[in-house]
């Protein structure tokens, strides 16, 4: 008993306490993430309902970006290896823009926009992912985004405004995820999970998508979040009532993850 108190009072001891930021949002943070910088490895990137992206480095504790991105409630963001050794952000925003974030210059351009109705709880793109090995060259990629229209889209930033690649979904997306540079996740309304195929045809030619497995939910309640495996062979997937579930994409990855 001695020693377990011990242990229990060292565990204690040894917890580290939360810091805050400093100038956090004004409203709820609707996603996070670390820039994939190697000049900078501790910049934060996060976006907020107050229409802000900002951008903290946690090592310093120091606000280094509080940016309006002039679209209303940003939804969501996805960082990305364009821009230089700092790092680009992509967001996604409740009026259904696509918004491209240059670190290095601290400058806004839109990528594109979603058009489902005129709206605007049906415009909001909500999801975003990058897929930046498709391209050869550092400085372009491409970029998945799924929204409220129940609409998926891809960019190819060499080719602006319009996107490459639309494929219906089944329902409003909620969640997204990638792994290497062909597969995607979308988490739909009605419990759906999507997995979509993406594809380049050659490098002049812009990729294309399409839907390879659309599959209900093993959960009872509606997705909140999705991930890919770090290998890409299966799925974990959490729901609104608190539940994980862990799904494959083929069966033998399910026989794989059960041996």
């Amino acid at each position: 008993p001695g020693s377990h108190n011990q242990s229990a009072r060292a565990n204690i001891m040894t917890t580290p306490e939360p810091l805050s930021l400093p100038n956090p949002p004004t409203d709820g943070v609707t996603a996070l993430s670390y820039l994939p910088s190697k000049k900078k490895p501790s910049l934060l990137a996060s976006t907020s309902w107050d229409g802000c992206l900002r951008i903290h480095d946690t090592q310093s504790m120091t606000n280094v970006v509080t940016q309006s991105m002039e679209s209303g409630p940003l939804l969501d963001l996805a960082t990305s290896n364009m821009g230089g050794d700092i790092g680009a952000v992509f967001v996604g925003c409740l009026n259904g823009a696509v918004r491209f974030h240059d670190v290095s210059t601290n400058t806004n351009t839109l990528v594109g926009q979603h058009k489902g109705s005129s709206d605007n709880n049906k415009l909001a793109c909500s999801c975003l992912s990058v897929l930046d090995d498709m391209l050869p060259d550092a400085n372009d990629a491409v970029l998945a985004s799924a929204g409220w229209d129940a609409k998926f889209h891809l960019w190819d930033t060499r080719m602006k405004s319009e996107p490459v690649s639309t494929v219906e979904l089944p329902g409003k997306a909620f969640s997204m995820d990638s792994s290497g540079s062909n597969n995607v996740v979308v988490a739909t309304a009605g419990r759906r999970t999507c997995i979509l195929d993406v594809r380049m045809g050659s490098l002049e030619n812009p990729p294309e998508a399409s839907i390879a497995q659309d599959r209900e939910s093993s959960l009872k309640h509606q997705t909140r979040t999705v991930r890919f495996f770090p290998d890409g062979s299966g799925l974990a997937i959490g729901s609104i009532e608190g539940r994980v579930a862990i799904e494959y994409l083929n069966e033998a990855a399910a026989e794989k993850g059960k041996s």
